[in-house]
């Protein structure tokens, strides 16, 4: 009897549904600690096991099949949030007339952050710069200031929830 992951390489539709069964609630969260929403995170896995399935003949079926696609779904994760982010920035300016005000409140927002950023201790707010206004990866930000991508990981999350708590009601 052939294992899951010698199916999975022959690119039996059987076996990537059953894989997609056994793994989507871990991946599920692989997306979602990139992208904070459960739906997008829910695409992502979605796309991910496609992008799979599509090269399932280069996966090695002698190595575990879980951490394969892992990475797959981090850089689905990963490619969704850039598509929104870029989205974010392409869309038509608001007219004028809806007034100063919003305006006003979005710069007072843009301020209110970065003074929450400048207030972080230097090597989370450095974190911070190269993994978002940088955009980083994770692997990049760790060669770059030469600490394990764990300690990138940990400060990365402690910065954000010092943020959370001080932006919590901006």
């Amino acid at each position: 009897m052939r294992t899951l992951e010698e199916r999975f390489a022959g690119g039996d539709p059987l076996a990537v549904r059953e894989a997609y069964e056994q793994f989507q609630p871990s991946l599920i969260g692989v997306a979602h600690s990139v992208l904070n929403n459960r739906d997008l995170a829910a695409d992502a896995v979605q796309t991910a096991f496609l992008n799979a399935w599509r090269a399932a003949g280069r996966y090695d079926p002698e190595r575990p099949l879980e951490p394969w696609l892992r990475t797959i779904t981090r850089r689905a994760a990963i490619d969704a949030y850039r598509s929104r982010r870029e989205g974010v920035g392409r869309r038509t300016p608001e007219p004028v007339d809806d007034g100063a005000d919003e305006h006003a409140i979005r710069r007072w927002r843009v301020r209110t952050v970065r003074a929450a950023v400048e207030r972080l201790p230097e090597n989370e707010r450095e974190l911070v710069d190269l993994a978002h206004l940088r955009e980083l990866s994770h692997r990049e930000v760790s060669d770059r200031l030469g600490i394990p991508i764990g300690t990138v990981k940990s400060r990365l999350r402690r910065a954000h929830r010092r943020l959370a708590e001080e932006l919590a009601g901006v």
